[in-house]
Order: C-alpha cells, then sequence, then structure tokens
C-alpha cells in the first residue's frame, strides 16, 4: 500500500522529510513539542501489529511530554520500577500497563523514530481513501465467487443433461426450476446456446484429460502403453441398416497409466463421407481422426505404439481363406504406419466370433436346437408385437410384478449365439405366461373372435410343444450351456 497524499498527511501536522512522515518529530513548525496523533496508523483496516506498535510507542511519546517527577509518580501508582533514569523507568512503566517487556517497549520506540525502517514498517491509512478501497475490493471478490458459483450450477445441469440424453430443452426447463427455487444460477445461463458451450468445452477437457493419460509412462516399464485402434461404422439414418448418415466410430484399447487396467476409450466419431465406405475413406478418415485428437498420434507414434488394428468382416479382411466381403480399410491403415511389404500382416479373429461360428455351425446339425430357435421366433410373432404383446402384459400383471414380461426376444441378427442367450432365458421365465396367453387365443379363435393370423391349428401345436417334456429339458439344458460354457468362454481376451 502506498503513502497517502502530502496534502493528506498535512492536515494530520506530520512534516515530511526526504518523502517520509516523522511521525515522531522533535520540534514540530509551531516550535512547541506536542505528542504525535497515530490515528493514521491505529485504524480497523491497518494491520494489527502495526496498530499495536503505534499504540506502544504513542504511550510512549505521551510520557516522555511529561516531567520527571510526574513519571515517577505513575510509575508508583501503576506498581512499576520508579528508580533510575527517566527513560528507564519510561519503559518499566509502559511494559507493565500493557503486560510486555520492557525490551520490547524500547525496540518498538526506538523502531518507530525512523518510520519505514526497523521492524516497524508502518503504512499510513487515509480512512475515507482506504475504506472505499477495501470495500470495494470485498465487494468485487464476493461478485466473482457468486459469477462462479453460477456458473458450476450450470455446467453441472448441462453436463447432467448430456449425460442422460435429454435434450437442451430440458435443461431451460431445470434451469427455470432452479431459479424458482432461488438458486444461484443467473438469468443468462439459462439458454441451450449456453448448454451446448457448456457440453462442448467439457467434451475438449475429457479429450485433454485422456491425451495426458495417453502419454503419461506406465510405472513398471517406464514407458508409455502400446495401444490397438479398432474402428467401425455406425449408421444414425432412418433405418439400421442405411448405407448413409454413418459415423466411423474410432477407439483404442490401451493401459490406463491412473488405474492400470486395459480399457476401450472411444477417441472420436466422424461423420463418413460418401467414399467414406470404400477401404481408401476409411483409412484416410481414421489417420485424419488419430492425428486430430489432442494426443497427437500421427503416424511417427502409430509406428512406435501401435500394435494392431480391429474391426469387423467389414473392415478387414481375415486372412487369406475369407471368403467375404471387405473394403480392407484395416490392413490399408496398417500397411501406413509399416510401408515395408516385408512387415507381416496376422490376422486373429477374436473368440466372441469364433465360438459364435462355431456354435451356430453345432446347432445346424443338433434337430433340438433348431426347434428352440423356431419355437422362439413363433413365440416372438405371437407375443412380442401388438396385440399379443398388450395380452401377455395383462396376464403378467394378474401375478407378481416380476412376471410381467418385457419383450419376447427371438433368435436372429448377425450374432445368433448371443441372441440364442436371450431367447432360452425369455421363454424359461415367460413360459406360463406364454401358454396362458397361447390358451386365450384359442378360445378367441374358436369364438370367432379375430385369434389373429395364426389358425387354430398353429397355435394348438405350438402350445403342445411348449408344454412337451422333452422340450422343456432341451431348452433348460441349452440354457445352462449358453450362460455357463459359451458366454464366458467368449468373453475371454483373444
Amino acid at each position: 500500500m502506498s503513502p497517502p497524499p502530502t496534502d493528506e498527511l498535512s492536515k494530520q501536522g506530520i512534516g515530511i522529510k526526504g518523502g517520509s512522515p516523522d511521525i515522531f518529530e522533535e520540534e514540530p513548525v509551531s516550535g512547541s513539542r506536542r505528542c504525535v496523533d497515530v490515528s493514521l496508523f491505529v485504524h480497523p483496516l491497518a494491520p494489527l501489529q502495526q496498530q499495536g506498535q503505534a499504540l506502544v510507542a504513542h504511550y510512549v511519546d505521551k510520557l516522555k511530554a511529561l516531567p520527571k517527577e510526574a513519571v515517577r509518580l505513575l510509575a508508583n501508582a501503576f506498581g512499576a520500577s520508579k528508580t533510575g533514569q527517566k527513560r528507564g523507568v519510561i519503559w518499566d512503566t509502559v511494559a507493565h500497563c500493557l503486560g510486555i517487556a520492557p525490551n520490547t517497549t524500547k525496540r518498538i520506540w526506538t523502531g518507530a523514530q525512523h518510520w519505514g525502517a526497523g521492524s516497524s514498517q508502518w503504512q499510513p491509512v487515509v480512512p475515507g481513501v482506504i475504506a472505499r478501497s477495501k470495500i470495494e475490493k470485498v465487494s468485487a471478490a464476493e461478485e466473482q465467487d457468486t459469477r462462479e458459483r453460477m456458473v458450476r450450477n450450470a455446467v453441472r445441469e448441462a453436463l447432467a443433461t448430456a449425460v442422460e440424453g435429454q435434450s437442451y430443452s430440458a435443461y431451460e426447463r431445470q434451469m427455470v426450476r432452479n431459479s424458482l427455487s432461488e438458486a444461484m444460477v443467473g438469468s443468462r445461463l439459462g439458454s441451450r446456446r449456453v448448454a451446448q458451450q457448456f457440453v462442448n468445452l467439457g467434451a475438449m477437457v475429457m479429450q485433454l484429460l485422456d491425451a495426458e493419460d495417453f502419454h503419461t509412462k506406465l510405472p513398471g516399464i517406464g514407458v508409455p502403453s502400446h495401444y490397438g485402434v479398432s474402428m467401425d461404422g455406425v449408421p444414425i439414418g432412418v433405418g439400421h441398416m442405411t448405407s448413409h448418415d454413418e459415423l466411423l466410430v474410432v477407439c483404442l484399447y490401451i493401459v490406463s497409466a491412473r488405474t492400470f487396467v486395459a480399457h476401450s476409450p472411444m477417441l472420436a466419431a466422424p461423420a463418413m463421407p460418401f467414399d467414406g465406405k470404400t477401404g481408401e475413406g476409411m483409412r484416410q478418415l481414421a489417420s485424419r481422426t488419430l492425428a486430430e485428437h489432442p494426443a497427437n498420434l500421427n503416424t511417427i507414434t502409430n509406428i512406435r505404439r501401435g500394435s494392431g488394428i480391429g474391426g469387423d468382416g467389414g473392415v478387414t479382411k481375415g486372412g487369406p481363406a475369407a471368403r467375404h466381403k471387405t473394403n480392407s480399410g484395416a490392413e490399408l491403415l496398417w500397411r501406413e504406419w509399416h510401408p515395408a511389404e516385408s512387415t507381416p500382416i496376422c490376422t486373429n479373429w477374436d473368440v466372441f466370433h469364433q465360438s459364435d461360428l462355431g456354435f451356430w455351425r453345432a446347432a445346424k446339425e443338433l434337430p433340438p436346437i433348431l426347434e428352440v430357435f423356431d419355437v422362439g421366433k413363433q413365440v416372438q410373432n405371437m407375443f412380442g408385437f401388438g396385440r399379443g404383446a398388450v395380452l401377455a402384459r395383462a396376464i403378467g400383471a394378474l401375478g407378481p410384478a416380476e412376471d410381467i414380461p418385457k419383450s419376447m426376444p427371438g433368435a436372429g441378427g448377425t450374432r445368433k449365439t448371443g441372441h440364442m442367450a436371450v431367447v432360452t432365458g425369455s421363454v424359461i421365465h415367460n413360459l406360463l405366461t406364454i401358454v396362458k396367453g397361447l390358451h386365450a387365443r384359442i378360445v378367441w379363435s374358436q369364438r370367432k373372435q379375430s385369434g389373429g393370423s395364426y389358425s387354430l391349428k398353429e397355435m394348438e401345436h405350438l402350445s403342445g410343444r411348449l408344454t412337451d417334456t422333452g422340450f422343456v429339458t432341451n431348452l433348460l439344458l441349452l440354457d445352462s450351456i449358453v450362460h455357463n460354457i459359451i458366454q464366458p468362454f467368449s468373453r475371454k481376451p483373444f
């Protein structure tokens, strides 16, 4: 804090020597000695140490202005030492009154003779100016703290909205509710544009944190983890098999330097161009995505740390014996990292696909398993859609809540083994509901009350298969094999 102007000090009757005030001037301008006014140094805005030292010096100055006999009388009244020279009696009297050591009194007085030197280091306080400055600083600090709290509250709401998959309209409604409950949210932070900015900034921060983790050295080996790259096209159009509105999802398989566990963080999901489904287009997009990430996984980094590239049959050939169609995007990206023809390309199908293919080939040779597939498909068609689904839920509602069927899935898709586990579990769990529903539809058909597209004979045949002892035994056995043998084997890392 800089000293006050000369005119402010002059108003207090303090002389100026060499640009600094002499607060204990022995010969003021008036020619008669007076006791100094220490109001410039004793003030609620001044430091406590400065105020205490100023008061000690002020008491000493007051006693020095008295005659020697008066000082001895005061010392006698206060019970202090009254022998010796006048200066020593003053040290003892002030020290006795304030409860400090005489040497402390002497040291403070000596330092006060030269303002700005020794142990005093006093700074004069002009109450009007300093008070306004202090108030302004406190107000500014409180206002800044309030703004930070409002922004933190808005960021929490925006990130929660994004994580839960809600729209930005939900964010606006939540901010209005917070404002009505007198929460600190601010009037300018409730728009969806602000929420979008918070979400984008949060995504950028997460990318930076991931980049730091990718390049952190593993304590056990002293170098960053090697990684594998996996990529696949994911449609986001109206249909799941559309050839447009497709994203290229690029993920890493890397060991985290924080948790020391292998995980698969997603790097990015850029939109694929019109030629992105070709092998060269996928290679260019994947390479650009890796290089544009804050981790800067460029070609040099990929050569040193890239250990493999993964994808489904549409991305990689799968070896010379493969018979499926593919764009070979994985092989082209690997050749970008290792252009030498002598570098081998080793392809390994993961255990999940191997077990799925092996199980399906074995299932084709076993009629009981095919029968489970067939029955599951018929059950799905009869009770998975439309009035059949309503009937199944109504029958389930007559019993405990856990008996209400959520869905009636059937076997299908490209992962029939995975769907098989869902089919067997669904039929077993909902067997009683399915049989009751079949009986209800049979009654409807007998009464000519629109039993659906299935004939009476077909429904009676399905009911007989579901209640057949051999079918139920095969169903339970297959469910045990899928859950206890095939699924654990498929989850093993390749």
